[in-house]
């Protein structure tokens, strides 16, 4: 039984860890848009 409460552990972690990532990657993806908007408008007020 303690061997299966230990797989059960292991799979919960596993996938938290992987919510978690998943989390990230969809912040770091808003964030590096917002960038790239910010970027491109200040290359815009550069050549007007």
């Amino acid at each position: 039984m303690e061997k299966l409460d230990q797989e059960v552990d292991t799979m919960r972690q596993e996938l938290e860890r992987q919510l978690q990532q998943q989390a990230h990657n969809k912040w770091q993806a808003r964030v590096d848009a917002l960038q790239q908007e910010r970027f491109g408008d200040y290359q815009e007020e550069e050549v007007g």
